[in-house]
């Protein structure tokens, strides 16, 4: 068994994809696998909306290290073309050697068929969201054709929410948005600090000099700055 150093892992984002389909930007393994991770979490908690079912901290933490991990292995053979990793003896040859590469100790890699699935998934998913930005050939444009096939054989609730992401992407997070949110926040907070001053306001008797409201708390002066001398309101 091979055990990758640190120093290793971070080669990923020296190591290629796409070595056969045209794309008009190159992608690292490491944008790849930042990718699988971030979709895998967003797509737990999408399930999770949908079914009600939660994932524990354990199980949240198997998929972020499955995500993290799963094509680790081509820091040292380089990222082969799918097709290729379907031929038969060339792909079992393959599948052999990356199973022997790891990062962490062998105890820590026993992920279960649903963490593997859903890794499945959110690889496909980055795979499809990249080609579709990204494409740049008639091949290219068909490679993104098959893998979105290939995504909706794979999970219905995977492509929901590929589709969700798109859908997110038409509307993205700005310097501007997040100014005018934060101004929302202000506004409802001050809204909602004067409401509770004038239910408090409203609460006070009147003051005995001038029939006003009386002091706020810990105050000596109605809000006509008359003394209050210990006379009840």
């Amino acid at each position: 068994m091979i055990t990758l150093t640190t120093a290793d892992a971070l080669r990923a984002a020296d190591v290629s994809r796409w070595q056969i389909v045209q794309t008009h930007r190159p992608q690292s393994v490491a944008e790849h696998t930042f990718g699988v991770i971030t979709i895998a979490l967003g797509l737990m908690d999408y399930m999770q909306k949908k079914t009600g079912i939660g994932f524990s901290p354990t199980q949240r933490h198997q998929v972020t290290m499955c995500a993290f991990e799963h094509d680790l292995p081509e820091v040292v053979t380089g990222d082969f073309p799918s097709p290729i990793k379907r031929i038969g003896a060339i792909g079992s040859a393959l599948k052999e050697i990356e199973s022997g590469i790891h990062f962490l100790s062998v105890e820590d890699r026993h992920y279960s068929a649903e963490t593997l699935r859903l890794v499945k998934s959110a690889d496909l998913i980055e795979a499809v969201l990249y080609l579709q930005s990204c494409a740049e050939s008639p091949h290219a444009i068909g490679v993104l054709d098959d893998l979105r096939q290939r995504l909706h054989a794979h999970s219905l609730v995977a492509y929901e929410f590929y589709e969700s992401i798109c859908e997110e992407a038409r509307n993205p997070m700005t310097m501007d948005k997040l100014a005018d949110m934060m101004e929302e926040e202000q506004q409802e907070a001050e809204g909602m600090r004067v409401e509770n001053d004038l239910r408090v306001v409203s609460d006070r008797p009147p003051c005995s000099r001038c029939s006003s409201l009386g002091p706020p708390p810990n105050d000596n002066f109605c809000k006509n700055a008359c003394r209050y001398d210990g006379i009840p309101f």
